[in-house]
């Protein structure tokens, strides 16, 4: 998915143009320090939201999070699914659908 619409429309039934509230923060050229998080999509629980949010939270688990993330020092690796560890990778893939906040 590039975007969180995109997302909110294949699994919740979002449309076009709905009326909605969404929170998204930057995922791309962000530093973090390390123990920092990354919240990177929030649908709250307000009326705007009803309906999406209970089926957002029925198909949570099936949703595919992958993201590639490097240090300072050029040491990158990958993070899938609910994978608990990171697997080192030389460099991030540059083919990877980009996120986008829209």
């Amino acid at each position: 998915m590039r975007a969180p619409v995109e997302l909110l429309a294949a699994c919740c039934g979002y449309r076009d143009g709905q009326a909605m509230q969404l929170r998204t923060s930057p995922i791309v050229n962000v530093a973090l320090r390390p123990g920092e998080e990354v919240l990177f999509m929030s649908l709250p629980a307000v009326p705007a939201n009803a309906g999406m949010v209970d089926r957002f939270d029925a198909v949570r688990e099936q949703i595919k999070v992958r993201a590639c993330y490097c240090s300072i020092f050029e040491e990158c690796w990958t993070v899938e699914g609910l994978q608990a560890k990171p697997q080192p990778i030389k460099a991030c893939p540059t083919n990877w659908t980009v996120w986008r906040q829209r």
